[in-house]
Parts: C-alpha cells; sequence; structure tokens
C-alpha cells in the first residue's frame, strides 16, 4: 500500500498580516507557539502542539462559565430590583392600593406594577402611568390621551351636582361603550374607538361612586376572535387604573360575543363562547348582585343574553345573541334567590335589553325572548309581595320558577335600566314593572337623530350617574353629556 505523503507546493515564505495585539496573547499560549516556531526536535514541536489546544480549551471552558455565572448574577439582581419595589410598596400602607394594582383579578401578583404593565396587550397605549393614588385607589391614568378639555372642566362642574348625601347609594351607568379599533365606514365611524376615554371620563368620578355598572356592549365586534377578546382586555385593564378598587359588575350584551357583523362560516369561527366571555371578563357568571346596607339598596345585573350555547347541525348557534335573548333556568333560580333583599331594601335591576313587551325591544322579525316572561313574573311577585310559580316553553331551554314573598310583603322597586336601542326613552310601567331605557355611551345618534354627538365635544358623552335615596324612595339619572336629566318617586 502506498504512505500518503504531504505535499509541499508553495515555495513562498509566510507573509501573515499584522492583525492582532502581541501583548493580548494568553502567555501560556506564546511560550507554545515559540517552541513550535523555533524548537528543532519533532517531539518538542508536537508536545507544544498539544498543550497549546488543551490551553485553549481551557480558556474556552472559563469563558462559559464566566458568562453563566454572569447571566446568573444579572437575573439575581433583576429579581433582588422586583422584591425590593415589591418590598417597598407593602411597608407603606399608603401605596397599598399600587400592591394591589399588581395583581390581576383573580390571578398571582406579578413581581412589580411595571411587570404587569409590560405584561399587558399593547400596552403602548398605556402612554403615561403616575403613581397618584386616589381614595378609591384609583391610579391616575392616561390611555388614548386621558380626560383633557373641555371635557376636564365640564366633569368638575358636574361634580358639583352629584348629591354628597352618604345615605344616597350613587351607580356609574355606563352601557352600550362599543369599543373597537377595527373603524368602519358606517352610522358608528370612528367613535367606537374612543371608548377607552368615555371610560376614564367616569373615573373622574369615581371618588363620587359606590359602584360602576356595566350594561352590556361593551365592545362592539366586527373584528377577528382573537382582537376582540384583547378589546375586552383593555376594557378592564383600563377600568381598574382609573376606577382602581370601586365595587363593578359587568354584563353581556348582543355585541360582546363578536357574532353581530359575521354570516356562515366566519361567524361560527369568530363567535365568543360564554365561558369565553366569562374568563375574558374575568367574571365567574355573567350576573350578579351586591348590597348597599348603609343605603339599604341592593343593585342587581342580570344577563339578558346568557344564552347557553346549543348548536346546529352546520356548527352555528341555533340561539345566537344576535337575534335571540335566553334567561336559562340556572340564572332564572339564582335570580329568584337574588330578589329576596332584606327588609326594608330598595331594589334596581340592570339587563342590557328591554325585556318583553317593553320598549319595542324586537327589532328584527325573527327576534325571540326566551323566558323573559318567567324573569317579569319574578319581579312583580316581589313588586306586590305575593307568590309566583310557572314554566317556561321553550324545549331547548326549559324552566321552571317559584318563589314566595308573602312573608315579606311589597317590595320597594326602583325600575328595570336598559339600553341596547341607543336612545333615552320615558319611564313604562306594565304590571306595576317600571322599566328606564337610557341612551348609549358611543357617540352616536343613530338612536335619536334629534341630538348631536360630535366627537370631542362634551355632547360626545352620554353617560348617567344614578342616585338612589332609599329612605324617601326618589331615583334620579343624574346625565353628563348629550340628553337630559331624570328624576323620579317609586
Amino acid at each position: 500500500m502506498t504512505q500518503q505523503r504531504a505535499k509541499y507546493v508553495d515555495p513562498t515564505p509566510n507573509n501573515f498580516p499584522d492583525d492582532y495585539d502581541e501583548s493580548k496573547v494568553d502567555p501560556r499560549v506564546k511560550l507554545r507557539s515559540k517552541a513550535i516556531d523555533k524548537k528543532m526536535n519533532g517531539a518538542d514541536v508536537r508536545g507544544a502542539l498539544a498543550q497549546g489546544l488543551e490551553i485553549a480549551g481551557v480558556v474556552a471552558t472559563e469563558a462559559n462559565e464566566t458568562a453563566s455565572a454572569a447571566d446568573v448574577k444579572s437575573t439575581d439582581t433583576q429579581n433582588r430590583l422586583k422584591d425590593q419595589l415589591a418590598a417597598a410598596t407593602n411597608a407603606n400602607k399608603d401605596l397599598s392600593e399600587i400592591v394591589d394594582a399588581r395583581r390581576p383579578g383573580g390571578g398571582s401578583a406579578y413581581a412589580t406594577l411595571r411587570d404587569r404593565l409590560d405584561d399587558m396587550p399593547n400596552n403602548a397605549e398605556f402612554n403615561q402611568l403616575s403613581s397618584e393614588v386616589s381614595d378609591t385607589g384609583a391610579i391616575a391614568v392616561s390611555v388614548d390621551g386621558g380626560v383633557q378639555d373641555p371635557f376636564t372642566s365640564a366633569l368638575a362642574e358636574y361634580k358639583q351636582t352629584i348629591n354628597s348625601n352618604n345615605s344616597v347609594l350613587k351607580i356609574g351607568l355606563l352601557q352600550d361603550i362599543h369599543f373597537s379599533r377595527a373603524i368602519y365606514n358606517d352610522e358608528y365611524g370612528e367613535a367606537t374607538d374612543r371608548g377607552l376615554i368615555h371610560m376614564q371620563h367616569m373615573g373622574a368620578l369615581a371618588d363620587d361612586l359606590d359602584i360602576a355598572v356595566y350594561n352590556g356592549d361593551n365592545v362592539h365586534g366586527r373584528e377577528v376572535k382573537s382582537s376582540t377578546m384583547h378589546r375586552i382586555k383593555q376594557l378592564i385593564n383600563t377600568h381598574r387604573l382609573a376606577f382602581g378598587q370601586l365595587p363593578t359588575i359587568w354584563t353581556i350584551g348582543n355585541h360582546d360575543d363578536n357574532n353581530v357583523y359575521f354570516s356562515g362560516t366566519s361567524k361560527v369561527e369568530n363567535t365568543l363562547t360564554l365561558k369565553e366571555m366569562e374568563d375574558a371578563f374575568e367574571i365567574g357568571q355573567t350576573y350578579d348582585y351586591k348590597d348597599f346596607p348603609a343605603q339599604k339598596v341592593r343593585v342587581i345585573v342580570l344577563d339578558a343574553f346568557e344564552n347557553p350555547e346549543i348548536y346546529n347541525d352546520d356548527g352555528s348557534e341555533k340561539y345566537n345573541r344576535s337575534y335571540s335573548s335566553v334567561f336559562s333556568q340556572t340564572q332564572l333560580t339564582w335570580f329568584g334567590q337574588a330578589l329576596q333583599a332584606p327588609n326594608g331594601y330598595s331594589v334596581i335591576i340592570f339587563m342590557h335589553c328591554p325585556p318583553l313587551g317593553f320598549a319595542s325591544n324586537k327589532p328584527y322579525n325573527n327576534y325571540q325572548d326566551v323566558n323573559h316572561n318567567l324573569m317579569l313574573g319574578m319581579v312583580q311577585a316581589y313588586i306586590t309581595g305575593t307568590s309566583y310559580t310557572a314554566s317556561g316553553t321553550n324545549t331547548d331551554y326549559p324552566a321552571v320558577v317559584s318563589v314566595d314573598f308573602t312573608t315579606r310583603g311589597a317590595g320597594a322597586f326602583v325600575g328595570i335600566v336598559a339600553g341596547h336601542e341607543h336612545h333615552d326613552l320615558d319611564p313604562q310601567t306594565i304590571n306595576g314593572i317600571r322599566v328606564i331605557e337610557r341612551t348609549c355611551n358611543l357617540a352616536s345618534n343613530n338612536g335619536d337623530k334629534s341630538v348631536a354627538r360630535d366627537l370631542e365635544n362634551v355632547d360626545e358623552d352620554a353617560f348617567d350617574v344614578i342616585e338612589i335615596d332609599g329612605a324617601n324612595k326618589h331615583c334620579k339619572f343624574n346625565r353628563f353629556g348629550a340628553g337630559n336629566s331624570l328624576e323620579f318617586d317609586y
């Protein structure tokens, strides 16, 4: 077998460029490189080569260890800074609201408030954050420009009109916000983009409120499913920053599941389920009540678009929220218990759409109100102090209700407050049940063409602070922005 030998074919001497600093060469390597260059015996040259390679390996290992130690130290430093910031907020009870702001509703606390803000979707929209904290725990915050004139001065004047008597319950009502970032050339247009600003306008009054109620159609829809879920998160985050720890109840409307502007396969793919909406709004259920013992008022919020999902063979919803309003057996059973308010309490109820028989609440020929009659029967029994037992007629959503208020006696009833149709109507009373329909927070006059809603003017807004004087059985819907206030005895 022929032995392979090295072929030396380049007779020219080395002419390497001067492209490194010899003073920075590891002295151990330099010692061995000189041996390779000068030694006469092959064994000495090979030994120098071997040791040079080993030293290079040691240097590489030491570099990796140094880098890893630096990473650990950096991470530890960041964690320690987070701990120190968190400890600082805990140490000062005057900043306890900021500690609470680090914790999402029902979730684990972030190490710092900065961490939570960084983790918010589209955090760039939260373009200014200060550490000022109000009595309600609201942090002074500016989103989408925040509260600016002419709203700043108008809100300051309006604030003086709110009843300051602690015996009067003050409810901040926001409904039909229709927040969106997908602006279409329709009757709503740019108005849907300003929902977060409207929330901050009411947030400027948070110190004067006892509770905030969001009464459905919080988002507009017309976006892909993930975007609409993101819009809900933006509403929740903005509310928390503007209102702090003020008691709040959210419910849903026919737009909140994102189904309204889609059809066919797109509607199936983009419609949020009831569970997905509950998770997005971070609530256990889409109906609730809160008691206010000092004012002796129970605030009940119903979900008129609860619609537990029933699907057709093609995957579409049999009772989609565009054309159907459903109360399930579960909610009706709960409602019968919620109406058992303590003696001497007044009750006010919120739901997104007017109930069956009121305010022309069937805008489409094939609209369905399922089990509304059962809900209204229980309300009438509460008002008159009688009993009521009945069964529903819809086989998809079977329901049986039974309530008895004879021992308790007649109940004080403020009314059912609704939105949905985007205009103010005079109170309507049928069978003793008063329904009050108020206009949309969305700056649109499509419900009432006689009312101007010009963007960036005060009449862009239209919301109420509802003042309930339980002792004197008097209620006032104190209007800010377009439209008029309303008051009555009950």
